[in-house]
């Protein structure tokens, strides 16, 4: 577990999880019961231990792989956060494009932190 240190308080993530998305494969996790796939794009991330409140930390990432100049962005969906499970939408931008949908990812990370 990694640990860091904010105004003298050790800090540690209160869970995280990777999993590829394109074939839903849970590869690491941490304080996660499950996670849903809820369709293209669409993750559902329950937490073993629940946290204090909804008002948690929380970033991601994702990779989308083979083209060149994806960008993929991990967001919170319809206010999908609470106490017991995040719920999260990856959108992609492929191929140089100009717009972005929701599509699964090869790799997707999440960690959150709480109080």
């Amino acid at each position: 577990m990694a640990h860091f240190e904010v105004g003298g308080t050790q800090v540690s993530a209160a869970g995280y999880a990777r999993w590829n998305g394109s074939v839903f494969n849970e590869l690491e996790m941490y304080n996660v019961s499950s996670i849903d796939d809820g369709g293209s794009g669409y993750y559902g991330i329950n937490w073993d231990t629940d946290m204090n409140s909804g008002n948690y930390a929380w970033c991601g990432t994702s990779h989308y792989g083979g083209g060149t100049n994806d960008t993929n962005v991990v967001e919170e969906h319809d206010n999908g956060t609470n106490a017991a499970t995040l719920k999260l939408q990856n959108m992609s931008c492929l191929n140089s494009g100009t717009s972005f949908a929701a599509g699964d990812a090869e790799i997707i990370s999440v960690i959150a932190f709480q109080n």
